[in-house]
Formats: structure tokens, C-alpha cells, sequence
């Protein structure tokens, strides 16, 4: 059975997440989090330091650190969930494949383990991430060419939608105009979360009040 997805604009240390993040992971005892993929940063620094805390607060027993340039990524067999947990979306699907860590991720959703991704990176689980270069340089692609993304899920994701409503005019029409060249594109705010199934169009966003008081 393919693998439940959760998707999220913002880290996964956000308070009203907790309860969210904890009914997700329920049954997890070992979790990798993959590293944000920015050479320019530290592997255990800002977002991903923030994932490895949230899912041992989450009750996940074992939380490892995968940096894509040193690590391979886990086999089922040896881990229950896996977490993208930032980035640019760029250079981590740039990593994700030419370490053949897509490969192995692949593998762990098709054997049913659940897959968190938050941030930016959020954008390498769908069709593309062509659309962001719409957005101008703000998502700088930092060399890297392929934009075809993982397509694990049938449709490509915008995060942090409520910041481009807010600092561009022109972002209903810049939407349009991604979507007519790139296909669905789902945008996600940062007071929302998305769950979704591998190549299924079926998906439940949860906001950010009825999360915080137990409602779906």
C-alpha cells in the first residue's frame, strides 16, 4: 500500500503542528530526516535541526540524520518514516538524484512508509518545480536544471502561498499563467497542512484551527 504523505509550508516545530505531526507518526520508532540540501549551510542547522526535535517530541524513538552528499538513504527494512525537511527545492532535487537517493525513496513509499516533507522541499514531491522560476529570483535555482520533479504526487505544490498573495500583486495571474504551462499546481498556506497519497488525486487539507482543537 503506497505511503501517506504530509505536507507542510513551514518547519515542523510550529506548535499548533504537534498534534498533527504525532497522529502521523503513530507506530514510528525510526525516522530519517534528510538534511535541507543547501551546501551553504550547516547539515544540522534552521530547519533540519527543527524536524530531528519535532519527531522525537513526536514520540518517533529513533531519529537519524541523512546528509544526500555522505548518506545513503535508508531501506525499509530499517526505517519507518522519512522527512524532506527544507531546502531549496533546486539543489535538493538535484541531490535526490544524482545520488540515487530518489531510487531509494521511492522504494520506502511504495512499502507503505510514511513520508513527511516541509518548506520548499515540499515542491520536489510533484509533477515540477518549473513553476517556481515564475516567481522570479527569490527561488534561485543555484545551477541546477532539472525541473522535473519526483511526481510522486499527480500535481505540483506551492507552500507558503499566503506570502506570495501578500508581496506580489500580480500573483493570481502569475498562478494562472504557471498552471496553464506546467499543469495543476495546489497552493498550501503556511497555516495549513496537506495529506496526500502517492499518484492520487484525493487529498485532505487540515487548517491550522481545526488542528488545534483535534477536528479533521
Amino acid at each position: 500500500m503506497p505511503s501517506p504523505i504530509l505536507i507542510v509550508s513551514t518547519n515542523l516545530a510550529v506548535p499548533w503542528l504537534a498534534g498533527e505531526l504525532r497522529g502521523f507518526v503513530q507506530g514510528c520508532t525510526r525516522a530519517a530526516v534528510v538534511t535541507n540540501a543547501e551546501p551553504r549551510r550547516p547539515a544540522t542547522g534552521g530547519d533540519t535541526r527543527l524536524a530531528l526535535d519535532a519527531l522525537r517530541q513526536a514520540g518517533v524513538a529513533e531519529v537519524g540524520l541523512r546528509d544526500l552528499l555522505d548518506d545513503e538513504l535508508p531501506r525499509p527494512e530499517t526505517c519507518d518514516c522519512v522527512c524532506l525537511a527544507g531546502g531549496n527545492p533546486f539543489y535538493l532535487l538535484h541531490c535526490l538524484r544524482e545520488t540515487g537517493a530518489d531510487d531509494a525513496l521511492e522504494e520506502l513509499v511504495a512499502s507503505g512508509r510514511p513520508v513527511i516533507a516541509a518548506g520548499l522541499a515540499v515542491c520536489v514531491l510533484g509533477r515540477t518545480v518549473a513553476h517556481l522560476r515564475e516567481l522570479g529570483p527569490c527561488v534561485p535555482t543555484m545551477g541546477c536544471r532539472d525541473i522535473v520533479g519526483l511526481g510522486l504526487l499527480p500535481f505540483s505544490v506551492l507552500p507558503s502561498a499566503n506570502r506570495w498573495r501578500t508581496s506580489r500583486r500580480d500573483f493570481a495571474a502569475t498562478l494562472e499563467v504557471a498552471e496553464t504551462r506546467y499543469g495543476r499546481l495546489v497552493t498550501l498556506d503556511d497555516d495549513e497542512v496537506l495529506r496526500a497519497a502517492p499518484g492520487s488525486e484525493m487529498m485532505q487539507r487540515v487548517r491550522r484551527d481545526s488542528a488545534a482543537s483535534g477536528r479533521n
